[in-house]
């Protein structure tokens, strides 16, 4: 597993500088207007979106027929990318709850956005990588379109209504909803994570 996570951490680290770029200035962004929050919650989405990138990557070269003749077994191979799918969304969420502890967010606001963000995030990875597996990357690319739809389309209606009222874009539920989304993302997470190790058994089969 350990030998898995390098190799993708080293592909990304290559090959995928311009989400870096990306995060910049989306971190300008928030920094020059604290109200623009709504750019937090796609940065925490862009960290979700790297496991799909990362198959796709393996998808091209080769990798994902090779990784099947070598010693590593097909849960693995799907579990490399679902703890990627954990990693980085979290990192990205704990980075951003930093940057609005820097700009003078309140504790409570913080919490909130941490779990809202890094629950939206796990969505992404959740819905499209089991399509990926069964698919491939290409084929995949709806189920890939339509989760980012399901996610940024109301958070753009979101912002653009805290742009409007000159608020920061902070999702404003109970803390029994907040318990109940993240709930259902660790659980959509948990049965995707399945779903692809047994669609991934199958290849192997096949």
């Amino acid at each position: 597993m350990k030998g898995l996570l390098l190799k993708d951490f080293y592909v990304a680290a290559k090959n995928l500088k311009i989400y870096f770029l990306i995060a910049v200035v989306f971190i300008g962004a928030v920094i020059f207007d604290k109200n623009n929050v709504y750019f937090l919650y796609l940065l925490s989405i862009l960290g979700g979106i790297i496991p799909m990138t990362l198959l796709s990557f393996d998808e091209r070269s080769g990798w994902t027929k090779y990784s099947l003749a070598l010693p590593y077994t097909p849960s693995r191979i799907v579990s490399g990318k679902y703890v990627i799918g954990l990693i980085l969304p979290f990192a990205v969420s704990v980075f951003s709850a930093a940057l609005m502890w820097f700009i003078k967010y309140s504790s409570e606001e913080i919490i909130l956005f941490f779990i809202t963000s890094f629950s939206l995030s796990l969505a992404v990875p959740a819905i499209c990588l089991p399509f990926s597996f069964k698919l491939g990357v290409e084929k995949g690319r709806i189920a890939y379109y339509a989760a980012l739809a399901l996610i940024i389309v109301p958070m753009a209606f979101l912002g653009g209504n805290a742009a409007e009222n000159a608020e920061p874009v902070l999702i404003p539920v109970s803390l029994d909803i907040i318990a109940m989304i993240s709930g259902i993302a660790v659980l959509l997470y948990i049965i995707s994570w399945l779903l692809s190790i047994r669609i991934m058994k199958t290849k192997e089969i096949s």
